[in-house]
């Protein structure tokens, strides 16, 4: 009697040989203009991406009149293209940049968000007893790691944007903050909408078109303030919300890329501030916390660019192709170090600040001028 094992060796290289065709190569079925085709795809990456998008390459098939003749002459130059051209890894690497490029927009997005409604004065009083507040306009801008986007575009055969590797992502918001009552705290509210087709950019923006909005709010807890003859000194802790929605869009020659974010940010944190006579410096630190979406698409000419084929592979797969991920509330958590430095001419302030947010290495600055009673 032969030993176990060599019977379970055995059962398992026929049963590996069994399903070596069928891990290798998948089949579909078509309904085409002279009835059904089963056509075979040898690449697994493009297998998958036509079953993800079987509904609209069915719907084009139909659409377009295509024969069995069609999609038979597609699935072999699919098959021949992906045989050679190392497919796979570089469809990998082309959403392997996307992905990088929506992460490093989310983290842009979260650091400049979070650095509008941003007071010199760590506490600016109370509405009740007392009358203090304040409301104005913001310019800001925070580093945008560019480079990823830039070279999934050369991958598709968009081309080079010619822009630099890192980008000032832009900011114009309006504020206003409101001292609290009774309790020495106040509290803060900011709003934003740009949207630079509205604007008249994207010829400097070489054809990016931004749609952008930002709507949120922070409270500020005074835990210390003292005065040392002209020195005013506060001290605050802080917490607020920031929901921003991003919608950035480059088209060239009727290909286009696209990315989608919503994202909600948490802030906690601490400000401190010393005014001396109508100077007033100050610096904080929070820890930021965001959760959301992120998503890309694409369409482009990417059956050329990536596979080195004929357009005839075309009715087999789907015009455009996409990606993204959610963001759970601590999966992207960054600490952020702020200073700047206001300046208060009465019923006037005028604010300029800069922030870095660690991990994400994003560095943002911002431009405040406001009527306050603080």
């Amino acid at each position: 009697m032969k030993p176990i094992y060599k019977y379970l060796t055995a059962g398992f290289a026929v049963l590996a040989f069994t399903l070596l065709p069928t891990m290798a190569s998948t089949t579909f079925t078509f309904k085409t203009s002279d009835g059904t085709k089963s056509v075979t795809i040898n690449d697994e990456t493009v297998a998958g991406i036509i079953s993800d998008n079987y509904a609209e390459i069915q719907s084009a098939i139909t659409e377009d009149n295509l024969s069995s003749s069609d999609i038979t002459t597609a699935a072999a130059s699919i098959n021949t293209a992906t045989a050679s051209s190392g497919f796979s890894s570089t469809y990998s690497t082309l959403t392997g940049s996307l992905n990088s490029f929506s992460s490093a927009l989310l983290d842009s997005v979260q650091a400049g968000s979070t650095m509008q409604n941003q007071y010199a004065n760590a506490y600016i009083g109370q509405i009740f007893p007392g009358f203090h507040f304040g409301a104005g306009l913001n310019v800001g801008a925070a580093s945008l790691d560019f480079s990823s986007f830039g070279d999934a575009l050369t991958k598709i055969g968009m081309g080079d944007l010619g822009l630099p590797e890192t980008l000032a992502f832009p900011s114009l918001t309006a504020d206003l903050r409101i001292g609290g009552i009774i309790l020495p705290f106040d509290v803060g509210f900011t709003v934003m909408k740009l949207n630079t087709a509205d604007l008249g950019l994207q010829d400097r923006l070489n054809g990016i078109a931004l749609d952008y909005f930002v709507i949120g709010g922070d409270v500020r807890y005074c835990i210390w303030k003292t005065g040392l003859g002209p020195l005013n000194v506060k001290a605050s802790i802080t917490g607020g919300f920031y929901y921003t929605s991003v919608d950035f869009n480059y088209e060239a020659d009727g290909m286009g890329a696209d990315m989608d974010l919503g994202i909600g940010t948490f802030t906690l944190g601490a400000q401190a501030s010393a005014k001396f006579l109508f100077l007033v410096p100050y610096v904080g630190a929070r820890l930021l916390f965001s959760t959301g979406h992120r998503n890309w698409s694409v369409t482009s000419d990417w059956v050329v660019a990536l596979l080195g084929g004929d357009k005839t592979m075309a009715s087999l797969l789907p015009k455009t192709f996409s990606g993204g991920s959610t963001v759970g509330f601590f999966d992207n958590i960054r600490p952020q170090l702020y200073a700047g430095l206001g300046i208060d001419l009465f019923v006037v302030d005028i604010t300029a600040g800069i922030s870095y947010t660690a991990i994400s290495n994003v560095v943002g600055a911002t431009v405040s001028l406001r009527f306050a009673l603080d």
